[in-house]
């Protein structure tokens, strides 16, 4: 079962989760969120092909991966940098429920973790699920996502991990009318191969 989620969001409710411990941290971008084609900084958004390095704009950056049992490496699901006008106009096009339900699973289960969180080390944030704190070793797939400006992690953003398990859970709250978009978004705006299509078909593939 496949989860992969696109990021379309500005700093709204789930991100203040990040903010509770990122400030500590130097705003360097981490080289895994490096384009991996090109083994440097992500320099335009996917879908409008906007400059986002020297420009200094405020964009967002999301990967997948599979990980290979009894530690034989993982591999690249998807990777995608998508700007802030972009990323609003898809929040825009998704159902109001989905984003309540989904910002509200956020914020509470960030909040109920929050004492663990004021603890993690820079480190941690790539090794640990924010939202459950699985380990990164006892996952078959996770996310990561950072919300960054030109070259750097913006200081009211982060990132952070999510499991895949996490992701399904996530998954299951989305409504009907956010599928739907879900499958139009794919269609129209990434050029997605067949079966990465097929896992916005089936429900598996969601919006942050």
């Amino acid at each position: 079962h496949h989860c992969v989620a696109f990021l379309f969001s500005a700093v709204t409710t789930f991100f203040w989760s990040v903010r509770l411990f990122s400030n500590n941290f130097s705003v360097k971008i981490p080289d895994k969120f490096h384009n991996s084609l090109e083994e440097k900084p992500f320099s335009h958004c996917k879908m409008c092909s906007k400059e986002l390095l020297e420009s200094g704009s405020t964009y967002l950056i999301e990967k997948a991966y599979r990980r290979f049992p009894e530690g034989h490496g993982e591999e690249l699901i998807f990777e995608i940098a998508i700007c802030m006008d972009c990323a609003m106009g898809m929040r825009n096009s998704l159902s109001k429920e989905s984003l309540r339900t989904v910002n509200d699973f956020f914020t509470k289960t960030a909040a109920s973790r929050q004492e663990e969180l004021s603890k993690l080390s820079q480190e941690d944030l790539l090794e640990t699920c924010l939202l459950s704190g699985r380990a990164l070793g006892e996952m078959n797939e996770y996310q990561i996502y950072a919300h960054c400006s030109g070259s750097s992690i913006t200081p009211m953003g982060g990132f952070y991990l999510l499991s895949g398990q996490i992701m399904e859970e996530i998954q299951e709250m989305l409504s009907t009318q956010t599928r739907d978009e879900l499958n139009r978004f794919a269609d129209d705006n990434l050029g997605t191969p067949p079966e990465l299509r097929e896992l916005f078909k089936r429900g598996d593939l969601v919006v942050l």
